[in-house]
């Protein structure tokens, strides 16, 4: 079988929004709880570089473990490029990770690279044996044992940082990876994107912040979208599991016309998006959750619905994919 670098340097990444994904629609039965402290930041923090970009959380063993995991299974019995991310890696989502952090770094002109921390239970034995059998070399960084994959121009590696924590990306963000952990220059020392983590939650399954500058706005986008995101200096969205699904996105902007505008714009995308689905309740009632309000710079966008309405909408995209 083809190798796919795109499995592994952006796959844990995909696999993380899959994560993100799950948090969204699946809950506890347990019923609601009080969320009141920031969350605590991840030890994988250690790993991700002051310049990163856009960092991203999944409590994936809550996310799997959680009741409605069976059921959203039973619509959705595979995600995109979720078997082959196993075939390619050997590591099975569900049964080997427990946590996932991926960020992404800016490479220059425009372009970005993704680095994913997986923690859970991992083989190294296991793992290195179906990488050499797919024509990888082993090696060794800082005393870490690596598994390099040429794929093209670029050498796709997965390193075993430490018992349990797996890091998956190029070869340059690997080993800068490991190199934070000596010198400590890692994200934490980035205040501009901590004060945005300052939004999350504790106790949220999944959380992404990041910001935005003209140097990653991407290229392709229309030039209406291109000029309202280079308004937007930084976000965060997180995902409560509290006997439905709730969660908060804010978007800080780079002044108050700015956030004024950006509520406008969103509030009649809302507006015209419940006049043309006025014939699907479900998608009616989903919408209605939906909340927006404006303070200074920041445009909070929080949500709250409930499993049944994720079910009929996992189910009518089944549908559309068979």
């Amino acid at each position: 079988m083809e190798f796919r670098a795109r499995y592994v340097v952006f796959g844990g990444t995909g696999v993380l929004i899959v994560g993100f994904f799950c948090g969204l629609v699946a809950f506890h039965e347990s019923g609601p709880s009080m969320l009141a402290e920031v969350q605590g930041r991840p030890s994988q923090f250690q790993y991700l570089p002051a310049d990163a970009s856009v960092v991203a959380f999944a409590n994936v063993r809550d996310i799997t473990y959680s009741g409605s995991w069976q059921r959203l299974r039973e619509i959705r019995p595979e995600f995109d490029g979720e078997r082959e991310f196993q075939e390619q890696t050997g590591i099975d989502i569900e049964n080997d990770i427990d946590e996932m952090v991926a960020c992404l770094v800016p490479k220059g002109s425009g372009t970005t690279e993704g680095l994913v921390i997986l923690s859970g239970r991992f083989s190294t034995t296991r793992l290195e044996a179906l990488a050499r059998a797919r024509g990888a070399t082993l090696g060794e960084y800082e005393g870490r044992r690596l598994v390099q994959i040429v794929a093209g121009e670029s050498v796709v590696t997965t390193a075993f940082v430490e018992d349990g924590v797996v890091a998956l990306g190029s070869d340059r963000t690997i080993r800068r990876a490991i190199d934070l952990v000596a010198s400590g220059d890692d994200i934490t020392s980035n205040a501009f994107l901590m004060s945005m983590f300052g939004n999350i939650e504790s106790g949220s399954d999944a959380w992404i912040i990041g910001r935005l500058d003209d140097s990653i706005v991407p290229a392709w986008l229309p030039e209406v979208v291109a000029t309202q995101i280079q308004k937007v200096a930084a976000f965060a969205a997180t995902v409560r599991i509290n006997g439905g699904v709730s969660g908060m996105v804010t978007v800080e902007t780079r002044d108050d016309e700015a956030g004024q505008n950006l509520h406008d714009i969103l509030q009649g995308f809302l507006v015209i998006t419940r006049m043309q689905t006025s014939s699907r309740p479900e998608l009616r009632t989903l919408l209605d959750s939906l909340k927006l309000s404006t303070l200074g710079t920041a445009v909070n966008f929080s949500f709250t619905f409930p499993i049944e309405i994720v079910e009929q909408l996992l189910s009518a995209t089944a549908e559309q994919d068979e």
